[in-house]
């Protein structure tokens, strides 16, 4: 993008944060099915509280810094402010929405071209099966793209969210696609075409299809299920037995947590003084197991839901992703932190108890925990960049900057509520 339009960007959303003053917006349920009719965003009165306040500047400075990488006329969004449309990417584009309306100020439709703009270009996307991709991550850019598409609540989009939401269910591992229910990957979703499903994937599109409201006795979620217990690390409902590229055994273990898919991990395996091996668990796919299992609308009372409600709460850390391992060099902690930091907010948020206690009895309230954690690490120039550990793209600054104002607005609303 040349540098009078970056700038035109930034100027745009300077206006609109001046001139929205210090009202703050409404916050919905997460776990309610998104209604498609009519906008009916509004706007509230001011927060007082101090960490509300802060909270507030933090994010208005971060979304000036996705502003640097969003094209506002076609309502692109790319991975260099240098130039939007040939690093364009539609993901980030529908993030970037998300966090404009789920921000205190609550940007919508008629916000000018902010939240718009993006909409249309990724409606426009949109391919006959009901996908909304460019060049790759159907699953994944579709999902974020309906959730977007939602959360504007205007009707005008509607014919484009049941289009989406039927091809994410269609997308799913299910019987007509060959899956029979013993296999490993059965209710699994992964990034799209010909990719084996994985539990990253699966909550975005378990997510996206209850929002979009697809009816609670669907069988997408008995399928969904399926999956989610053969990614947990619970032996009382997962019976799988995996092979190492060794040929080694290795069983689920009974903390609770989850691992990335059926049969893999990212943290390593635990070899116990029986000989018996087990995947470990972590931080960010361990609350994507839990807010997932919600999403499919099991209570928290259910076995499965308490086994993996445990192991966050009893593993919880800002300061690091639990799970993984220091490593050599200290760094291996923090390999994928602020998507760990998002899709723990984004969990803690629909599970709805601000105070957990951890493993030593020590009574959390997390949203006020992470949200400090967060302005800490918010640069001088209102972005956040993972410079400890460039694992899994954290090298970007717009990666994880939305990833920390995505998290940031899931404190903000937790605190709201």
């Amino acid at each position: 993008m040349k540098l009078v339009s970056m700038t035109f960007v930034v100027f745009f959303l300077t206006v609109c944060l001046v001139s929205c003053g210090d009202s703050e917006g409404e916050t919905t349920s997460s776990t309610s099915p998104a209604k498609v009719t009519g906008n009916t965003t509004s706007k509230v009165a001011n927060v007082s509280d101090p960490l509300k306040k802060r909270m507030k500047d933090a994010i208005d400075r971060g979304i000036k810094v996705v502003g640097q990488y969003h094209d506002l006329k076609s309502g692109m969004v790319g991975y260099s402010p240098v130039d939007v449309k040939k690093t364009r990417h539609p993901g980030f584009a529908a993030m970037a929405a998300l966090v404009y309306m789920q921000s205190p100020r609550k940007y919508n439709m008629t916000d000018g071209a902010l939240v718009r703009n993006i909409l249309d270009w990724l409606v426009s996307l949109q391919k006959p099966d009901g996908s909304i991709f460019e060049k790759g991550q159907a699953n994944y850019v579709t999902s974020l793209s309906l959730s977007a598409l939602v959360e504007v609540n205007d009707d005008r989009y509607k014919p484009a969210i049941l289009k989406a939401r039927d091809f994410i269910v269609r997308l799913q591992a299910r019987e007509d696609s060959g899956f029979r229910p013993t296999d490993r990957f059965y209710g699994g979703v992964g990034y799209g075409g010909d990719q084996r499903p994985d539990l990253s994937n699966a909550q975005f599109a378990i997510e996206a299809v209850r929002k979009a409201g697809l009816p609670k006795d669907d069988l997408f979620y008995q399928r969904a299920i399926a999956f989610l217990e053969r990614t947990q690390n619970w032996s009382e409902t997962n019976d799988q037995v995996w092979k190492t590229e060794k040929g080694e055994e290795v069983r689920p273990g009974n903390d609770g947590g989850a691992i990335y898919f059926p049969g893999e991990t990212k943290a390593g395996i635990t070899v116990h003084p029986d000989g018996t091996r087990t995947f470990n668990s972590y931080g960010s796919m361990s609350y994507a197991l839990l807010r997932s299992y919600l999403f499919c609308g099991l209570k928290k009372s259910d076995p499965r839901v308490k086994a993996v409600a445990r192991w966050c709460h009893q593993n919880f850390d800002i300061d690091g992703h639990p799970g993984f391992k220091p490593g050599k060099d200290g760094t291996g902690k923090y390999q994928g932190l602020y998507y760990y930091y998002f899709s723990m907010a984004k969990c803690l948020r629909v599970y709805g108890q601000l105070e957990i206690e951890t493993q030593d009895g020590v009574k959390v309230n997390w949203a006020e925990s992470l949200a400090e954690k967060l302005l800490r690490l918010q640069k001088t120039d209102g972005s956040w960049v993972n410079d400890k550990n460039a694992r899994w793209e954290e090298a970007s600054e717009l990666l994880c900057t939305l990833y920390a104002l995505r998290a940031l607005e899931e404190c903000w609303a937790a605190l709201a509520n």
